[in-house]
């Protein structure tokens, strides 16, 4: 009897809880960032001090984030057996939320659209 409680908290149906779902998605991307940032932030700095690379350490600042996530999905589309594409790309739609996601985090590296002068892009 005891057993069973406990795997109608963490189960429903055969899958994973959403709130549990999301919990391991979190511990996931915390244990990425957690892994990768020191390298991360090496590269950075080196990137800065390259003159022919100070171009692309905006993009290479907001790509790495952008992967971690990336891969935490498909950890968790692996543990929650679903294609990656489940999460928020199946439907009708899915090609233009892709694009729309890609342009509005682009959209966030285009020069006078940060917090610092008060704007932030939103297309």
């Amino acid at each position: 009897m005891r057993n069973r409680t406990l795997r109608t908290w963490f189960m429903d149906k055969q899958r994973i809880r959403s709130g549990w779902s999301m919990l391991i998605f979190v511990a996931i991307l915390i244990a990425q960032v957690l892994v990768t940032r020191i390298p991360v932030n090496q590269l950075l700095h080196f990137m800065r001090d390259k003159q022919g690379l100070q171009a692309w350490t905006a993009v290479v600042a907001v790509g790495i984030p952008a992967l971690l996530v990336l891969v935490a999905t498909a950890i968790m589309a692996r543990i929650e057996k679903r294609p990656v594409l489940s999460y928020g790309f199946m439907g009708e739609r899915r090609l233009s939320r892709f694009l729309l996601g890609i342009v509005r985090h682009c959209g966030a590296l285009c020069p006078g659209s940060g917090p610092e002068d008060g704007r932030v892009a939103d297309l």
